[in-house]
């Protein structure tokens, strides 16, 4: 569900990159595979904050900080901002010690639904 979430916002990202008002790094078919990348990486630690915390308050609110850094930071290169190369390693990294991208214990509670409701 974070992939398929991850690939609409992209998509939804796609005019304002494309026809302006959104700062990518250069040369632009790098900035935009870059912005793919951490918006996919985003979004599984997104979704694993809502997991988490059973809401969408933290999510939202690390989104918010996230969309007020760059822009008052307005970074966007290579190697800072939202479409630079550390930022995808700092994305990885939490992936990596959080897990983010498996389920926790969605499979188990899809299975007692299963049970409860389908015999």
């Amino acid at each position: 569900m974070n992939l398929l979430t991850s690939l609409f916002w992209t998509l939804w990202h796609f005019p304002a990159i494309f026809y302006g008002g959104y700062a990518v790094s250069q040369p632009t078919w790098l900035g935009v595979v870059l912005f793919c990348i951490n918006l996919i990486l985003a979004s599984f630690i997104l979704g694993w904050l809502r997991q988490k915390t059973g809401g969408v308050i933290a999510p939202t609110l690390v989104h918010t900080a996230n969309n007020i850094g760059m822009v008052m930071t307005g970074v966007s290169g290579i190697i800072l901002g939202e479409t630079g190369l550390l930022l995808t390693l700092l994305l990885l990294i939490f992936l990596l010690y959080t897990k983010a991208w498996k389920s926790q214990g969605l499979l188990f509670e899809i299975e007692i639904l299963k049970e409860k409701y389908l015999g």
